[in-house]
């Protein structure tokens, strides 16, 4: 037993040699700030660490979903609009194309009539006549609102198909606004890990780690020497619990 202890006794000799550092006791990450180290965001002081930082943007970004449904709400409100538009103004252009055909048919079937009767060296009776000038005075107002229409629909529809980019136009200045203040938000936020970068910084000079070495330590390194810190003069324990 005393030669054991002996052993162990070099190994955390050896050990001391190679980190050169003092035994410390656990320390609370919260402990490692001091009080001035802490950080304004949205309007509370607190105490900020990796996790605060994450958690705050999680909870922001929440709020700018919403912020970013109104983007989406308009280009759902653009689809429908143009294509209500359309619809209906193709709807009005049929019910005058149908109308136009009506009277045409109309027209023509009564000039047919005209015709065979003036071949047969008679004139058309006195109603068919006034009926033939009716239906062209319905036939010459029927074509000119069809061929109104039918351009006003023409001229909507290159609108939105070859100058769509001016609807794009207030998406596009509110998705630049949006962006801008969600990296401004997002900055404010992610400049509080410069506290959780002081207190790493702490933590690593308090208890001797290495960000670049631990995993050349862990793959070359002993056992003993990896632990000497935990187990330095504490006998009973090793004694106990290895021994």
């Amino acid at each position: 037993e005393d030669k054991k202890e002996s052993e162990i006794e070099v190994i955390c000799e050896e050990g001391e040699k190679l980190h050169d550092v003092e035994v410390a006791e656990k320390v609370e990450p919260s402990a490692l700030l001091d009080e001035s180290e802490t950080l304004t965001s949205f309007g509370q002081m607190k105490e900020l660490t990796y996790f605060d930082v994450h958690k705050q943007v999680y909870k922001e970004n929440n709020s700018y979903l919403k912020k970013h449904s109104k983007l989406v709400e308009y280009t759902v409100d653009w689809e429908k609009t143009v294509t209500t538009r359309v619809q209906s103004m193709h709807v009005e252009y049929q019910k005058l194309r149908k109308g136009l055909n009506h009277y045409i048919g109309k027209v023509d079937a009564l000039e047919n009539e005209k015709k065979k009767t003036e071949e047969k060296h008679k004139e058309m009776g006195p109603k068919r006549l006034e009926k033939l000038e009716r239906n062209r005075t319905k036939l010459m107002g029927t074509r000119k609102s069809h061929d109104v229409a039918g351009i006003d629909l023409i001229i909507l529809i290159d609108e939105i198909v070859n100058r769509s980019w001016r609807d794009a136009y207030p998406l596009l200045q509110k998705s630049v606004a949006f962006e801008t203040d969600l990296s401004s938000m997002q900055a404010n936020i992610y400049g509080g890990l410069s506290a959780a970068a002081t207190m790493l910084d702490h933590a690593s000079r308090k208890e001797s780690i290495s960000s670049s070495h631990r995993l050349l330590q862990l793959k070359n390194s002993s056992p003993d020497e990896l632990n000497f810190h935990k187990f330095k003069g504490d006998w009973d324990y090793i004694q106990k619990v290895y021994l």
